[in-house]
């Protein structure tokens, strides 16, 4: 790991380098960052005795991330989540999206062609630091505006790695960002998350129909949903209320001051005693557990399988451009995005 020289991690068919960037030091926690997706492709974290760790998954080459459909540590945009039948209305005009979920009903994730599937530029890299930014276009994949996006991921003290948002648009649109990594606090290579223990300070979820659409009902968590007291992630995953999904995959609601740092979730492994709490500034957070993973080809060679980890995708609600009393997603020249999120990691032995 050298923190300040870019690695080569592939090239794209245009002739473009892939390229990460290593922030962090080798005692405490350090990440390599891609301009393809912005993507987190490693995040190595101590353990008991100094032990270290890479905690979320990944490919080992970046033309595998060329063809990520499972979105893979990638920065999700311009909209994070679903938005049902493609389109939205804003300021009176309906704006029709680029469908790519249900037979292309709707728009999962951006759209075909996210930002977690492009090249993002270079803006800064430093040991703790690195700043990518990308350009979206007006109409790029059905949106109005044009959007300058920067992600920034630097580590702060040894043991937090911290995501800035900033976005900017010449014209009103709607925007939803997020990091979609995939955690295994055991190590990427191990089995299952069924046994981490999680805790997250919430008690309403947005309810949703058989596409996963919210209905624009926010309800209170039933108990195969409510992790306001920690429990094992496996302990309720074949309870009727997750049949649907296959395990869980539900967006949950933080009663909190907008746009205020509040704690989100406690992650636990309790094999390597391995923590991460993560805090944010978004409402909502998608807590998905890989329910259809399954890979080929991997860090390890050995491919991935269903429920092998757990993303946290901090948030604003999904489809919220369909529903005026879900927190607004709407950016302006008069409203950037900004969005915040800290995953923390410790140890907490037995």
């Amino acid at each position: 790991m050298n923190p300040i020289t870019p690695e080569a991690f592939g090239r794209l068919p245009d002739g473009r380098d892939i390229t990460q960037y290593w922030i962090g030091n080798q005692t405490g926690v350090s990440a390599c960052i891609c301009n393809l997706g912005a993507t987190i492709t490693q995040l190595w974290v101590p353990g008991i005795g100094h032990e270290r760790a890479d905690v979320v998954l990944g490919y080992d080459n970046g033309a595998e991330y060329r063809t990520n459909p499972f979105h893979i540590g990638v920065t999700i945009g311009r909209y994070a989540n679903r938005i049902a039948n493609a389109r939205f209305t804003l300021n009176e005009q309906e704006y029709q999206l680029t469908g790519n979920v249900v037979g292309g009903k709707h728009q999962l994730h951006g759209g075909p062609g996210g930002f977690g599937s492009r090249l993002w530029q270079l803006v800064s890299h430093e040991a703790n630091a690195v700043t990518l930014r990308i350009v979206s276009p007006h109409a790029d994949q059905g949106y109005p505006g044009n959007l300058t996006l920067t992600a920034r991921f630097h580590i702060e003290g040894n043991d937090t790695l911290v995501i800035d948002y900033a976005g900017e648009s010449d014209a009103a649109t709607v925007a939803n960002v997020t990091n979609h990594s995939y955690f295994n606090l055991a190590g990427q290579q191990s089995t299952s998350v069924l046994e981490h223990e999680l805790y997250i300070p919430a008690t309403r979820y947005t309810a949703t129909d058989e596409d996963s659409i919210p209905t624009g009902v926010i309800k209170a968590l039933p108990p195969a949903l409510d992790f306001s007291k920690a429990r094992p992630l496996g302990d309720m995953i074949d309870n009727p209320v997750l049949m649907a999904t296959g395990g869980y995959d539900h967006n949950y609601v933080f009663d909190t001051e907008a746009d205020s740092l509040h704690l989100a979730a406690i992650l636990r492994d309790p094999r390597s005693s391995r923590t991460l709490t993560v805090r944010t500034t978004e409402p909502g957070m998608q807590l998905y557990t890989s329910n259809h993973l399954r890979t080929d080809t991997s860090k390890t060679g050995a491919g991935y399988q269903r429920y092998q980890a757990v993303c946290l995708e901090t948030q604003h609600f999904p489809d919220s451009p369909n529903h005026p009393h879900f927190p607004s997603t709407v950016v302006s020249p008069q409203a950037p995005l900004r969005s915040t999120t800290h995953y923390q990691f410790g140890l907490e032995p037995m």
